[in-house]
């Protein structure tokens, strides 16, 4: 199965957001983050290269969309997970996010 650039992305929220990882499964988030960037890299330059702007750049029926439904699946899940918890993602101290988090939050 061809790890997407959106599965790897759930991958990586997963391991970055447990604190109660199983101790036998060691996950590099680095590695994790290096290989997102990697494959969101090759689709963007592969689709720049023979897609955009060309005749492929089309929307073609015989498409297998089952990639696409199983990223939104996962995507999904996530959001649920988030959405049911009682914790919730924060910005890093420091960013320029957390602050116009924050100051949304006084509203």
């Amino acid at each position: 199965m061809r790890i997407t650039t959106a599965m790897a992305l759930v991958l990586w929220l997963a391991v970055a957001c447990s604190s109660s990882r199983p101790a036998a499964v060691t996950i590099d988030s680095d590695t994790i983050k290096a290989h997102i960037q990697k494959l969101a890299s090759d689709e963007r330059d592969n689709n720049t290269a023979n897609r955009y702007h060309k005749p492929s750049d089309q929307y073609n029926p015989n498409w297998d969309m089952k990639v696409a439904l199983r990223d939104a699946e996962a995507l999904y899940a996530v959001g649920l997970e988030i959405a049911n918890s009682d914790l919730w993602p924060e910005w890093k101290p420091g960013t320029e996010f957390r602050a116009i988090r924050e100051q949304m939050l006084k509203k």
